[in-house]
């Protein structure tokens, strides 16, 4: 008889819920930690101090807003991508809007 052994992935599936807490902590602290800037319908991930004021909000005021978190959604990916619009362009210039999410890599 072969011995079986885990996975990786099964080994994870089998910790599904110690690791959906450890994400949603990460995610609740980046939110608070993460401001954004926020210009003509576009929302940019940008290092720095957040200031309501100077529409620097943090990532978590973006995600109460139902409608500043649709602009970041749109502005970060394909979602709601105008086809008559060039698709290259769009979905290359959404990575500069990542700012201090992406600098780090490996």
């Amino acid at each position: 008889m072969q011995a079986f052994s885990l996975t990786g992935l099964e080994r994870l599936v089998l910790q599904w819920p110690l690791l959906r807490r450890f994400v949603l902590r990460v995610h609740a602290r980046a939110l608070r930690q993460l401001c954004t800037q926020v210009q003509a319908r576009s929302v940019t991930i940008v290092g720095g101090t957040c200031d309501d004021k100077a529409g620097r909000l943090t990532a978590a005021s973006v995600a109460r807003d139902s409608t500043l978190f649709g602009e970041a959604i749109d502005a970060m990916s394909m979602r709601h991508w105008n086809p008559s619009l060039n698709g290259h362009d769009h979905f290359f210039a959404a990575f500069p809007k990542l700012g201090p999410a992406s600098d780090k890599t490996g």
